[in-house]
């Protein structure tokens, strides 16, 4: 069970990390208690794109009729670090 807790609080932890990032750069976020969260970001398929040739993979969720929506996997904080970083650097290009 110790192992269970741990990684319910690292993924509650890497939720927040997320959401704060996501909400710094004024971006909609909705996260739930599962491992990922969802995020509004315009043209998901083009910033799947984008993030796919830096290394980072995410799901773009047009196939699910939300083509401004992407699907982000909780990571390490290391891992969501890297991410929002990168992801700060496409949104203003």
């Amino acid at each position: 069970f110790d192992f269970i807790k741990q990684c319910k609080k690292a993924n509650d932890l890497g939720r927040k990390q997320l959401v704060e990032g996501f909400s710094h750069l004024g971006l909609k976020i909705y996260g739930g208690s599962a491992n990922f969260v969802f995020a509004q970001v315009g043209q998901g398929q083009k910033l799947f794109k984008k993030l796919q040739s830096k290394g980072i993979i995410i799901r773009p969720l047009d196939s699910y009729g939300l083509p401004q929506y992407i699907r982000i996997t909780i990571g390490t904080e290391k891992q969501n670090e890297r991410f929002l970083n990168i992801l700060e650097k496409e949104m203003q290009s």
